[in-house]
């Protein structure tokens, strides 16, 4: 698709790039650390209690398989009581 049918209609047409430098310059708070709260930090905590559950799991149950999925289990779980603990610090904190 060229640019003039990409573009076709559009009321900034002529002007696409100063549009783009006003919203990329827009005064306001950093996401960066919400998105590292909301993403990363709950993905961490998953990978962390999998690790843990794995290694304190490995010589209790019998089966490999039935391991790894009570450790996905126990994992997904601390994650979902991580992300709520989170919600939860933020409220009162800013309180």
């Amino acid at each position: 698709m060229s640019r003039q049918e990409f573009c076709k209609g559009c009321e900034h047409a002529h002007r696409c790039g100063e549009v783009y430098r006003v919203l990329g310059h827009r005064p306001g708070p950093s996401v960066v650390w919400t998105v590292i709260a909301a993403f990363v930090l709950p993905i961490g905590a998953f990978v962390a209690a999998l690790a843990v559950a794995e290694r304190a799991l490995g010589g209790v149950l019998e089966s490999e398989r039935i391991a790894t999925v009570v450790s996905f289990v126990i994992a997904a779980t601390v994650a979902v009581l991580f992300v709520f603990c989170l919600g939860w610090a933020r409220r009162f904190l800013k309180r």
